[in-house]
């Protein structure tokens, strides 16, 4: 099971990465109800959440998110120790909001600050799933996983892709025009050279060697007749 949710991990987090441009170190704002949720199922989250996102990643909290806590009471202090444990990124909220509101502040309309998520509010999660490109880790079966993209996200990373691809594929055109003229030249180029040669060449007539003389032949002798021998005549 643990296999087969990290390859679930590793590919959820790629479409993040190939498509809005994620990368290292991966910034994570963790709200309290997600660190009381480690807490109880002891889960390290300076250890997990690295392996969970495959790299290096920044983990922040806002006042906002600790406040919060401060109002809930001692049952989350434990969460509030943890949350203290990580930086704070400003969220320049005065007063404080809510750590829903505050996070939704920070995530904005296109999260351009490209944050990950950790947090176990339903109504969280379905504020974020109506922004394209917001990762979003919680806690399911005692250990942190990474949700499947939202459709908001996967339309998003459709059209990028499909960006991505014409960008290419005009590209390929580019090269491919750039080729073929290359090898136009390159022909006219070899035309060329061979019509001059062929100018040049010496036209040469072949003329048959001479034969030997044939000696001028006497008459056949056998087609010759006899000359009849003359008789004396008698007195």
């Amino acid at each position: 099971m643990k296999v087969v949710q990290a390859r679930k991990n590793k590919k959820h987090m790629a479409i993040y990465v190939n498509n809005f441009g994620f990368h290292e170190p991966y910034q994570i704002i963790v709200d309290g109800m997600f660190a009381q949720a480690c807490l109880d199922t002891q889960v390290k989250l300076a250890e997990r959440l690295p392996t969970l996102c495959g790299g290096r990643v920044e983990i922040y909290t806002t006042k906002c998110l600790s406040s919060e806590l401060d109002a809930v009471g001692e049952d989350l202090l434990g969460a509030k120790l943890v949350l203290q444990q990580f930086q704070y990124r400003r969220c320049k909220h005065k007063p404080v909001k809510t750590a829903s509101d505050c996070i939704m502040g920070l995530v904005g309309d296109k999260n351009e600050n490209r944050y990950i998520v950790a947090t176990q509010d339903p109504g969280l999660m379905k504020r974020l799933a109506a922004i394209p490109a917001v990762p979003v880790v919680t806690v399911m079966g005692h250990r942190p996983v990474l949700l499947k993209p939202t459709r908001a996200t996967d339309r998003a990373a459709k059209t990028a892709q499909r960006s991505k691809l014409g960008t290419t594929t005009s590209h390929e055109k580019e090269v491919l025009a750039r080729r073929k003229k290359a090898k136009r030249n390159a022909s006219q180029r070899n035309e060329g050279g061979s019509s001059i040669v062929t100018a040049k060449r010496p036209v040469t007539m072949s003329q048959p060697a001479p034969g030997r003389r044939k000696k001028a032949k006497g008459p056949n002798p056998l087609s010759q007749k006899k000359k009849k021998k003359k008789t004396p005549s008698s007195k």
